[in-house]
């Protein structure tokens, strides 16, 4: 082990998508690479990571309870746009 990867008891590595604490380095690397490999777009409000901004945007929709394409199909209603 390296003496740069160890941090005092107090100190840990957070892992910036979803606030995971590791003390060690290489373990925040080995989970952002297995967990997060290809979702940098994070919701603020909950920590979930898409791939694209548009799939965030969609996803913050439902936080929001934003209806922009309401659509009124068998009673229901979509937060999507029906084409």
């Amino acid at each position: 082990m390296s003496a740069s990867t160890i941090l005092p008891s107090n100190k840990f590595h957070e892992c910036s998508v979803c606030g995971t604490m590791f003390q060690f380095l290489k373990h925040l690397r080995m989970h952002c690479h297995q967990n997060h490999p290809d979702r940098p777009h994070v919701c603020g409000q909950c920590r979930r990571a898409f791939g694209t901004p548009s799939d965030l945007e969609t996803h913050q929709r439902d936080h929001a309870r934003e209806r922009p394409h309401l659509a009124h199909t068998a009673g229901r209603h979509s937060l999507r746009r029906v084409t």
